[in-house]
């Protein structure tokens, strides 16, 4: 079964914004963050285009607290299908390190 209702993190640029583009669509509906509010409407726009209902909301992954309430607000609404975490933060690797500590 297709996704009709996605969550794109990362969506104003780059990766974010071409799988918001990829996936845009009559019947689909996006949840679309980035931090920079103009490039994340651009976005929207391109998305809208195509047909899809764009929601956009300009958060910072770092804030946890604002990304915690806006995916679960919007999840209640839209139950999403699949969310995709393009953005992300890294506490940064040491040389031999493989993995972050979580």
């Amino acid at each position: 079964m297709p996704a009709k209702s996605l969550l794109i993190t990362g969506a104003s640029s780059g990766i974010g914004r071409a799988l918001a583009f990829a996936y845009a669509g009559p019947g689909i509906s996006l949840a679309l963050m980035g931090r920079d509010p103009g490039r994340l409407e651009e976005a929207a726009s391109a998305a809208r285009a195509r047909g899809a209902e764009v929601l956009t909301t300009p958060i910072d992954v770092r804030n946890q607290s604002a990304m915690a309430e806006w995916i679960a607000d919007l999840d209640h609404r839209l139950c999403f299908d699949l969310a995709i975490a393009n953005a992300g933060i890294t506490t940064g690797l040491a040389a031999r390190e493989f993995a972050e500590d979580p």
